[in-house]
């Protein structure tokens, strides 16, 4: 699979209450490059917005880029959201056909894999209910049992093992596992950055519509979990109470200046996570005319 230097653009237009029209070009996609050999998995991980699911409606065919080419050979299976679709007016086995046919298989082959694919999706006689009464649960399973019976040679989930159970997620992975033993390349998206850098060969890690990384699941990984720390360091210590009462000095015009924060283990050493029950030392240096409650 290849795909474009540039890749999606889209418009966004916001009305004020003087009905001022506001046009600004925004890229959810932009220098996008790479190359997926047959069996491989990759795995893209990135905040949310960050452009993961674009990737995927691109490489699934549902959207097409702005600028460039995208190149996929062979059949494609998507799993990109929940119910995308199912009729929700049909039941389980009626939308079996009907996704069945949009994946591209016969009526043949979907008769002849049905009782796999109900079996897999372990719905037993909810196959029989309407869609549209189903949980988050039951249509993960239904649609990823539909989508890898299909058979794919490019298999693109999204955050498809975020739901169901413990169970249901483990024989996914098995499946997955499978295909790719059977040659079927798989893209993954998940915030489960673990199972990412478990299953994957590659990793990209995509940081508002650009890969700000690529290449060694383990290095990849390592580096998106040090930006988190990171930031929700910065976050936790901004939201503290201590550092809130110091604002309301400054807003009273009462001077109080935090000099120094620093956290530590028992030896002093600087660190920033600590395991349930372990001692910590916090040293906090500070300026006040007068008491800090």
């Amino acid at each position: 699979m290849e795909t474009p230097p540039n890749s999606m653009q889209s418009d966004f237009r916001v009305s004020t209450l003087k009905k001022k029209i506001i046009k600004q070009e925004f890229w959810a996609l932009r220098g996008i490059s790479f190359s997926l050999p047959k069996s491989r998995m990759l795995g893209i991980i990135g905040d949310n917005g960050s452009g993961k699911s674009t990737l995927l409606k691109l490489l699934a065919g549902i959207t097409y880029p702005s600028e460039g080419e995208l190149k996929t050979y062979g059949k494609v299976a998507a799993m990109l959201e929940l119910g995308v679709g199912f009729h929700p007016e049909l039941s389980g086995m009626e939308n079996i056909f009907l996704t069945g046919s949009v994946l591209g298989m016969s009526h043949k082959e979907i008769t002849s894999s049905l009782s796999r694919i109900i079996d897999f999706s372990g719905l037993g006689d909810f196959i029989y209910t309407p869609v549209k009464h189903y949980s988050s649960g039951m249509f993960a399973r239904l649609g990823f049992s539909i989508a890898i019976h299909s058979e794919p040679d490019i298999l693109l989930v999204d955050e498809i093992l975020a739901v169901g159970d413990a169970e249901f997620q483990m024989r996914c992975l098995e499946e997955i596992k499978r295909l790719r033993a059977q040659g079927t390349t798989v893209v993954l998206i998940s915030h489960n950055i673990s199972l990412v850098e478990m299953l994957s060969d590659e990793v990209f890690w995509l940081d508002k519509g650009r890969v700000r990384a690529t290449g060694n699941p383990s290095e990849v990984c390592h580096l998106y979990r040090q930006t988190i720390a990171r930031r929700e360091e910065k976050l936790q210590q901004g939201a503290h109470p201590y550092f809130q009462a110091v604002k309301e000095q400054h807003i009273h015009h009462t001077s109080a200046i935090l000099l120094s924060a620093e956290i530590t283990d028992i030896d002093g050493t600087p660190k920033s996570t600590f395991t349930t029950g372990e001692p910590i030392k916090i040293y906090i240096r500070y300026h006040t005319p007068q008491p800090v409650k």
